[in-house]
């Protein structure tokens, strides 16, 4: 399965992209994915990302939007074991309690992101003026019983696993992805920075 990883940044979060992306490019290479790199405005981060994904699974199987915010735990898992061939788009439900389903770490796949994406797409109207965009149609679609064939929705710390200040503990040894959200990116470079570091997560209130 031929699998890319999509990583999408900007200025304001340059210094945490360049902390991240040995850990990123580490697990690509231990599994033979591509790695595309995209710099953009904080609001272009928002919107227009659905061409992209699209774009990318024209020549790829599976697409893996990821953030400078995230860290592989778990080298040794491969993405294909998230994919079950039978829905589009692998999601975490943990994000589903917030605004917004966060792109920083979903799977897309051949097998149905598009219909998942034209769905999006069409729903537009409900959350166009949403601070946090098409993250937001994500959610609703997500928690939608009728789009349940097209995205899994995969239970807490199956994919990531999240230091909210509130959620202490959530995280532990084992999970597949560190995520650090929810903070700013100050806080988030110091978290990333201490993790890599010595393996160890700061549970204070950020």
């Amino acid at each position: 399965m031929r699998t890319c990883m999509l990583q999408t940044h900007s200025a304001v979060n340059q210094d945490l992209f360049r902390l991240t992306l040995p850990n990123h490019t580490k697990y690509a290479d231990r599994h033979g994915y591509d790695m595309v790199h995209l710099h953009r405005t904080y609001d272009e981060v928002w919107w227009g990302w659905e061409s992209l994904v699209l774009g990318l699974l024209t020549s790829h199987d599976a697409v893996l939007t990821i953030g400078s915010d995230v860290l592989f735990t778990d080298m040794e898992t491969p993405l294909c074991y998230f994919d079950d061939e039978t829905h589009g788009v692998f999601v975490q439900e943990e994000g589903l309690g917030y605004p917004c389903v966060n792109f920083d770490l979903v799977l897309w796949t051949r097998n149905g992101a598009q219909q998942v994406i034209e769905r999006l797409r069409e729903t537009r109207p409900a959350y166009v003026n949403h601070r946090f965009g098409s993250q937001t149609g994500m959610t609703m679609l997500a928690k939608d019983p009728a789009m349940r064939n097209l995205i899994k929705v995969y239970p807490p710390q199956t994919m990531q696993g999240a230091p909210f200040c509130s959620y202490a503990g959530s995280w532990k040894p084992g999970v597949f992805a560190l995520h650090f959200l929810g903070m700013s990116n100050e806080k988030k470079y110091e978290g990333c920075k201490k993790f890599l570091e010595t393996g160890e997560i700061d549970w204070r209130r950020r």
